[in-house]
């Protein structure tokens, strides 16, 4: 926000709302900077204060933002007028800006480990995981303190929340299995295992009822912490896609799955260096694309069968009635292993759900084939990303129409 108030320092100004009394006259403070000649004004973290205390100004333009979704949601509600865009956390885009630097695979691989690019920095990842504790604790508190969950008749307390989302910030993808328990944590190395203190507790969940996560995930959501993979449920899902898909992760009865907003919030459970967790690159590079993607997508989903074939995403183009579908497989490995592994099983699916589109992900190169492509994932991150500051643009231009991406991966690459 101090960045937008510096394209037009004369006419705008920037105020921290956490900083802000119980008795603050926003009237009285917009009257004065409209006799000083200001036009736009900039209110940070709004969830800090009481939604009462906030005034409309029909002579200025007004933006508000908070870390906390619902309760900026809510205030726009409430002034009853306005355009609410949803905004992810820091993206890689935004890391190279600020850097200066090109793309490249070790960049966004750093990216993925503790949301910076800065490579070689002392002690970067320590920072770094301090960072996101820090936002994702506050947020936390700023929900919890100005904000209720309707529709629980019971209320998980502060422990049970802070146990629940060391969890969830293992799993990062969580949802309910056949056998009608949640999620696993995933397979951890010894040395990992060993630096947990409550290591036995987090496996099994520290005893938390479903009911209990649940009730934490959708807090998640709601402060903008996390996302649902969908909006919609199964029956909409087997009817927009032709009947070619009829199963959804949920988390509970038709409730979609969730994905966590940061994929290097895992250190909120693994107390030791990032580096030493190399088996979860994958996981975290696949969740992270799934992320990007549900910004953009009306219907993003993992793909398993029972006989346990699978791409990691399938997602679903446009907003018709039926949609054509298109899927992503997640390697952080070389193009020319991929493309020397058997991918017969990849090629069985697209053809089974009728795919228009197949891209596989790589950590070196890109190659061309005829009935799939093999994309560096820092450059298919890219090309979300821009797609939605390019959603972003269209919607504060007027231009409303835009509602779900109408192209496929390759397309936007």
């Amino acid at each position: 926000m101090r960045q937008l108030v510096s394209a037009f320092p004369e006419r705008s100004v920037y105020k921290d709302c956490s900083t802000l009394g119980e008795d603050f006259a926003f009237e009285v403070y917009f009257e004065k900077l409209y006799n000083q000649g200001i036009r736009r004004v900039f209110l940070d973290e709004v969830c800090k204060i009481d939604s009462e205390l906030i005034a409309d100004s029909a002579s200025m333009l007004i933006i508000i933002t908070g870390s906390v979704k619902v309760s900026v949601i809510r205030l726009s509600n409430m002034i009853g007028r306005g355009l609410v865009l949803e905004l992810p956390p820091i993206t890689y885009t935004e890391r190279l800006q600020w850097e200066g630097v090109q793309t490249s695979p070790e960049y966004f691989e750093q990216y993925l480990k503790t949301g910076t690019i800065t490579v070689g920095m002392q002690d970067s990842e320590t920072y770094w995981r301090k960072y996101v504790v820090a936002v994702v604790e506050d947020t936390l508190g700023s929900y919890l303190q100005r904000t209720t969950l309707e529709g629980y008749l019971t209320f998980p307390d502060t422990d049970k929340i802070m146990k629940a989302l060391k969890y969830i910030s293992l799993c990062q993808f969580v949802y309910k299995t056949k056998s009608g328990r949640l999620v696993d944590i995933p397979a951890l190395p010894k040395k990992i295992n060993l630096s947990i203190s409550d290591f036995k507790d987090l496996k099994v969940r520290y005893g938390l009822t479903n009911e209990e996560i649940v009730i934490v995930c959708d807090i998640l959501v709601v402060s903008g912490l996390a996302r649902r993979i969908t909006s919609i449920n199964e029956e909409e899902l087997s009817r927009i896609s032709g009947g070619r898909l009829n199963t959804l992760h949920t988390v509970d009865s038709n409730v979609p799955a969730l994905i966590f907003e940061y994929p290097w919030f895992a250190s909120y459970a693994i107390t030791s260096e990032l580096s030493d967790c190399d088996n979860l690159i994958d996981i975290w590079l696949e969740n992270e694309l799934m992320l990007k993607m549900t910004y953009l997508y009306r219907y993003v989903d993992k793909y398993r069968t029972a006989d346990m074939e699978e791409i990691d995403i399938v997602y679903t183009i446009g907003d018709r009635l039926t949609s054509s579908l298109a899927g992503l497989e997640c390697k952080n490995k070389s193009a020319t292993n991929i493309s020397g592994s058997n991918i017969s099983s990849y090629l069985t699916i697209k053809d089974r759900l009728n795919l228009c589109d197949l891209v596989i992900t790589s950590n070196d190169k890109t190659i061309l084939h005829d009935e799939y492509k093999i994309v560096r994932n820092d450059l298919v991150a890219l090309a979300l990303e821009r797609e939605y500051f390019s959603k972003c643009n269209a919607l504060f231009n007027g231009h409303s129409s835009y509602v779900f991406c109408d192209k496929t991966v390759s397309e936007l690459l």
